[in-house]
């Protein structure tokens, strides 16, 4: 059996008022005082054993039970005792510019896991699955655990507790992946809270395909905290805490490789000594076999075919509408080439190397469609004579 501890709570002083009015201390009564001691102590175990229960009875260990009576006295002490209100940021209002670090809210995000979905470089926007870990201090959640049988953390629900807002600044659409419903927090013994968190992001991207379809492209992913002075708030950056670089961590799709995630933290300010902002650098590299086999092999062929046709023969008058016809053919073939490529890129002055080729191949052919049209060579029909 669990050992039966009798505290004292707030609503004995209540009762004691109550019962002292309706004795007379005036006589210094010694049966008076002992009833009074007797009553109070009876008030303070039955309340004592409201506030706790003996798990042990449902099959679990004792020290199970003792910390699970632990945990109900730590949850009413933090957010019944102590009037926790999580619409009130943990901030301290009379920090200014000459605050130190120390004295700021320290807050960290960490990126544990990033899978690009797609990049869409027409519309510039970057498409992948995140997973945050987002720490803080909130010092109204620290307690003694010594007090509370030793407890070091605990887990509750989100919507419990303040939570800082969305962060990420270049980040055109977010999709949440689970509901606010199935978000746990977790904080521990000195205030600081865990919150874990995955995202499907669009991200904007300048995407530049000068190089395309063997390009690379660096995309960022910015956090700042924007709704609070820079003098508030601490902000920092890590990456990859908890199942470290490498393949698990980052992840490309079939047409993009992951080639390497950073992290850096910049000021807002100008101040270098207040990092204020922290971005993500990501480094990805197309796979260009698609385009090889798709675009680029079709179309050289397509412009070797028609060369060949052209001056595999003379080039003569009665054949010259069949040259032309393989020509304008394979012009018109590439076309379906071109804007291929056209819907994969963007408007910009970087015109990719793919549309370069595919044009080149597109102006050979012409080529030789003029020269087909402007050397027309001439020779004698077979079986007839030239007669004088």
């Amino acid at each position: 059996m669990p050992q039966v501890k009798c505290a004292v709570p707030s609503q004995i002083t209540k009762y004691f008022l109550l019962f002292a009015q309706t004795l007379d201390f005036s006589s210094n009564s010694c049966i008076n005082i002992s009833i009074l001691i007797l009553i109070l102590f009876i008030q303070l175990c039955q309340t004592d054993q409201r506030d706790s229960t003996n798990y042990t009875r449902f099959g679990v260990e004792e020290d199970y039970s003792t910390t699970l009576n632990a945990a109900n006295r730590l949850y009413k002490e933090l957010f019944q005792n102590r009037n926790y209100y999580k619409d009130l940021v943990p901030l301290n209002a009379r920090l200014n510019e000459n605050s130190t670090v120390k004295q700021r809210l320290p807050m960290t995000v960490t990126l544990q896991i990033l899978y690009v979905i797609d990049l869409d470089a027409a519309r510039q926007v970057l498409r992948a699955y995140m997973a945050l870990d987002i720490t803080w201090q909130d010092i109204r959640l620290a307690w003694d655990p010594e007090e509370f049988d030793g407890i070091p953390s605990m887990t509750v629900q989100c919507d419990s507790l303040w939570i800082p807002e969305d962060f990420m600044m270049n980040i055109i659409a977010i999709d949440e992946i689970h509901p606010d419903r199935f978000k746990q927090c977790k904080f521990y013994s000195n205030g600081t809270v865990k919150f874990e968190e995955s995202y499907n992001a669009d991200i904007q991207c300048s995407v530049n395909v000068a190089k395309f379809p063997f390009d690379t492209q660096e995309c960022n992913i910015q956090f700042a905290t924007p709704s609070y002075e820079w003098y508030q708030v601490n902000a920092r950056g890590k990456l990859f805490t908890k199942y470290g670089p490498g393949p698990t961590s980052a992840v490309g799709n079939g047409e993009f490789l992951v080639k390497n995630v950073t992290m850096q933290e910049f000021p807002l300010n100008g101040n270098v000594s207040n990092d204020d902002i922290v971005i993500y650098f990501i480094t990805i590299k197309r796979e260009p076999s698609f385009y090889i086999y798709v675009i680029t092999m079709p179309c050289f062929l397509l412009t070797f075919l028609s060369i060949v046709g052209c001056f595999w023969t003379t080039n003569v008058e009665e054949r010259q509408l069949e040259k032309l016809a393989i020509a304008l053919t394979s012009m018109m073939s590439m076309t379906t080439f071109v804007d291929m490529v056209s819907q994969q890129m963007p408007k910009t002055n970087h015109f990719p190397l793919l549309g370069t080729f595919v044009l080149i191949c597109v102006f050979i052919t012409s080529a030789a469609c003029v020269v087909v049209v402007s050397m027309t060579e001439e020779y004698p029909v077979l079986g007839k004579t030239k007669t004088s």
